[in-house]
């Protein structure tokens, strides 16, 4: 016997509830959203990112925001990483609420806010919170003579010099050229090759055109004097580094340095792989800063003084290799030269090795990673020894020269190495007592450590 056919007054009931069931289904979805179940709006931060490379810290989104996914970063900064919950932890302050750092006179649209001269008349998009901050100190007109905000700008008859490849080929290259725009710096083969050591320091001082200038580009506090550095105590209560010149670190050398610091696994003991977009990143490095005359300085310098006798291709691959060159710590390939002098490590649960460079610092602090304790002492040029804690370890005496660009960094340290192998590299600079600490690893071309001392 057939069953009757289901009665018509059933099926407003049906649709009602069907309706009902969806209407609850975007409700429930809703409610996640503003919940912070894919995003949490109350606490302005993003659902911690899977660490695809064991770090222990997430990649940044500085300079990031709207890349495509990648494979190389253990997190990413583009909307789809809200649906797939491996944003990075800073995702919401760059990408979201938007930050000027390193941005200044950006416009791109793929940021929630811009950093120019006139992003007050934007729209949409106006100035980030922190554009006044940051961003008042850039020259919002272009300076005659000076490539800056026109590199691979088409000839201009109205100005005095170019800014294109070209420029090199008819003689008209504005000065800043090679330390704004990349361009490769001409060999100093006129200069006089410097006598020793500090007269070799004292010229590359001279050079470092990326240098920033202290209390201006680079603002300090150095807080106070710590008179015992095994009581690990915090005295001072601000950053070491107050403000930098947002426009100094977009410069090549310092851009490509940045890129750099998130390629390694901070913690010894865990061999490091590297991909090839790292391996790109290097060769960047090593491009730009070869692309100074800093660095054809000390090729000069050290063939000179018969420190070494390779041809400059070799050269180039030799510094590569004292960076670069992976070697064992604690495990197969856990350290390198570059990972321990500029970015640091940790020896274990308590302790950090390493870290020289002052533009990790200042990133550390400006990502609320860092703190400063206070100094040692401090001295000219440019150099201070200082505590500090990062990530629950702290650092009882550390030291760094500051508001120097890496390419001087890596030419002292690199004809150091050459010149005083494992010991103590006497020098000063402009009269100033600058001296350098060099070790290799287990007799390997490599940086075990490198840093400035007194």
């Amino acid at each position: 016997m057939d069953a009757s056919p289901p009665s018509t007054s059933c099926r407003p009931a049906v649709i009602k509830a069907s309706i009902l069931s969806s209407v609850l289904v975007i409700s429930l979805m809703i409610s996640l959203y503003f919940t912070g179940v894919f995003y949490d709006r109350a606490e302005g931060s993003v659902s911690p990112a899977i660490i695809r490379k064991g770090a222990t810290a997430a990649v940044s989104c500085l300079g990031r925001c709207g890349d495509k996914e990648s494979s190389a970063y253990s997190c990413q900064c583009n909307s789809a990483c809200l649906k797939f919950n491996d944003c990075c932890n800073d995702y919401n302050r760059y990408c979201v609420e938007g930050s000027c750092l390193n941005r200044c006179d950006d416009t791109d649209i793929r940021y929630p806010c811009t950093c120019d001269s006139q992003c007050g008349s934007w729209p949409v998009a106006g100035c980030c919170s922190d554009h006044d901050a940051r961003c008042k100190i850039v020259v919002t007109t272009t300076a005659p003579g000076s490539c800056t905000g026109r590199c691979g700008q088409i000839p201009d008859s109205t100005q005095p010099c170019q800014c294109n490849s070209k420029c090199s080929k008819f003689g008209d290259c504005c000065s800043d050229y090679a330390s704004l725009c990349g361009a490769p710096a001409p060999p100093p083969t006129s200069a006089p090759v410097p006598v020793d050591i500090s007269a070799f320091a004292s010229a590359i001082w001279a050079d470092d055109v990326n240098r920033l200038t202290i209390g201006s580009d680079l603002v300090m506090n150095t807080g106070n004097y710590i008179s015992d550095s095994y009581l690990h105590q915090d005295v001072s209560y601000n950053r070491l580094f107050s403000s930098v010149n947002a426009q100094m670190l977009q410069r090549p050398t310092y851009k490509a340095l940045i890129k750099l610091f998130n390629n390694y696994i901070t913690t010894q003991g865990q061999t490091e792989t590297k991909t090839s977009t790292e391996s790109a990143e290097e060769d960047e490095f090593i491009n730009a800063i070869f692309n100074t005359v800093i660095m054809q300085r000390a090729y000069q310098f050290v063939k000179a003084k018969n420190y070494y006798s390779g041809s400059l291709s070799q050269y180039k691959t030799f510094i590569r290799g004292l960076l670069f060159t992976h070697y064992s710590r604690k495990a197969t390939r856990d350290s390198s030269g570059f990972e321990h002098v500029f970015v640091g490590e940790f020896s274990d649960s308590s302790t950090i090795s390493g870290f020289h460079n002052w533009v990790r610092m200042y990133l550390l602090e400006d990502q609320g990673h860092a703190n400063y304790y206070g100094y040692i002492k401090q001295k000219q040029p440019n150099l201070i020894k200082y505590q500090f804690k990062w990530s629950n370890r702290v650092k009882p005496v550390t030291s760094t020269m500051y508001g120097v660009s890496p390419e001087f960094e890596i030419a002292l340290f690199s004809t150091c190495f050459l010149k005083s192998p494992n010991s103590l590299c006497r020098l000063k600079i402009n009269g100033q007592t600058a001296n350098v600490q060099t070790y290799d690893y287990k007799g390997a071309q490599v940086f075990g450590s490198a840093y400035f001392t007194s």
